[in-house]
């Protein structure tokens, strides 16, 4: 027997008693009954005695004595067992927590300080002295905003602007080239079409004043995104809104920094539809909207600037 094999031990969760692989140790020394042992892989393996296994143990910079009782001496084993569940037997308990794992005469310590309670997940003995967990399968939902069309049948997805797999059947004996396996395709579970959810999100417009306003007296702007780039480059879209009527815009920008020239030119753009000046101007006070050149071109076309409540 190595000098590794007679000095470590491996915990088991699987044992019914501890098991050496060598006499090392062994205080109390008591003859075999002929019994054996089946080991994980099939083999029978006779105990050669019953044991008392006394050692000392390395408990940080000191070391504790520690007394085994039940155990079996089977000098075919590899390496030195530690079971568990006679560590349980004899009233201990045995933690696992990150790389290390810590063993405690007193179980009943471990019951009593509630450690136990809060564990997300029990398990218990089965019949075969294994640790197992009893689980009831749960089958996936198909959720339409949790789809996605993978591979080949994403490109002709897109191509079709994003048409729903259920419509594929239907387009495939309307055009030519398109492969059976496109049209019979199914959605696959679990995976998202980024621009077909967020076209089907639903957002609260942008809510009027409470008093009654004029034409082009007051013109609310903000900025969405970041969205999937366009094929302009755009991630981004600046809106303006004129209150009295409800009439947007929405102009795509590659950036933030884009806005305010965009909203400049929305704003002449609607002053030259209405005939009428615009006099004030609301947003949410993002930097964009207060540039000392915005500021200065808000004075000289003698438009106020207001920033909506945080």
């Amino acid at each position: 027997m190595s000098s590794l094999c007679s000095s470590t031990w491996v915990l088991d969760s699987g044992a019914t008693n501890h098991m050496a692989a060598g006499d090392k140790g062994l205080t109390v020394r008591m003859a075999g009954s002929g019994a054996e042992v089946t080991l994980a892989n099939g083999k029978a393996e006779p105990v050669k005695r019953h044991n008392h296994v006394s050692m000392d143990v390395g408990k940080g910079k000191t070391k504790t004595r520690m007394v085994l009782g039940e155990s079996m001496l089977v000098p075919d084993l590899t390496s030195n067992l530690l079971s568990v569940r006679a560590l349980y037997r004899t009233c201990g308990a045995v933690l696992f927590v990150g790389n290390a794992c810590y063993i405690l005469s007193d179980g009943d310590a471990v019951h009593s300080s509630g450690v136990l309670d809060k564990a997300s997940v029990v398990g218990k003995v089965n019949d075969l002295a294994q640790y197992v967990l009893k689980v009831t399968p749960v089958k996936a939902l198909a959720c339409a905003a949790s789809t996605r069309i993978a591979g080949e049948v994403g490109l002709w997805h897109r191509c079709f602007n994003h048409l729903g797999s259920e419509k594929f059947k239907l387009a495939g004996t309307m055009v030519d080239g398109m492969p059976l396996s496109v049209a019979d395709a199914k959605r696959v579970i679990g995976t998202v079409c980024v621009p077909c959810v967020g076209e089907t999100m639903l957002q609260a417009p942008s809510p009027r004043s409470s008093t009654v306003t004029t034409k082009c007296e007051l013109v609310h702007t903000d900025i969405g995104g970041p969205l999937t780039e366009s094929l302009g480059g755009s991630l981004y879209f600046m809106t303006a809104l004129e209150d009295s009527t409800g009439f947007i815009t929405a102009t795509p920008i590659e950036t933030k920094g884009m806005a305010p020239e965009v909203l400049k030119t929305s704003i002449k753009q609607l002053e030259t539809l209405t005939c009428v000046k615009v006099k004030r101007v609301r947003h949410d006070g993002a930097k964009e909207y207060v540039t000392n050149n915005l500021k200065s071109w808000y004075e000289n076309n003698g438009i106020t600037s207001e920033m909506t409540a945080p």
